[in-house]
């Protein structure tokens, strides 16, 4: 509470920060896991600062070795919704 107290002072939260202090008050979500979903995220995005499910992938298979990559319709699936909703 106190983080959000002094990031929020003067300011209304935004959708993300709202988010993040609902998941963390309700215990749903600790602060070290939000800290290293944030990490990771800085880790995948590109200079643009958003984040393809090429990278995703990549990210993943990185972290867990062969045989364990995501499954190809998984990504086939968010491909085709990410670039439905660009049109």
């Amino acid at each position: 509470m106190k983080q959000f107290r002094k990031s929020a002072s003067g300011h209304a939260f935004t959708e993300m920060e709202f988010m993040t202090f609902a998941l963390v008050q309700k215990n749903i979500v600790t602060q070290d896991q939000i800290d290293a979903i944030n990490q990771s995220y800085q880790a995948m995005a590109n200079r643009k600062g958003s984040v393809s499910v090429t990278s995703i992938t990549e990210f993943h298979n990185q972290l867990a070795g062969e045989g364990s990559e995501i499954a190809d319709s998984d990504a086939a699936t968010n491909t085709a919704r990410s670039q439905a909703s660009a049109i």
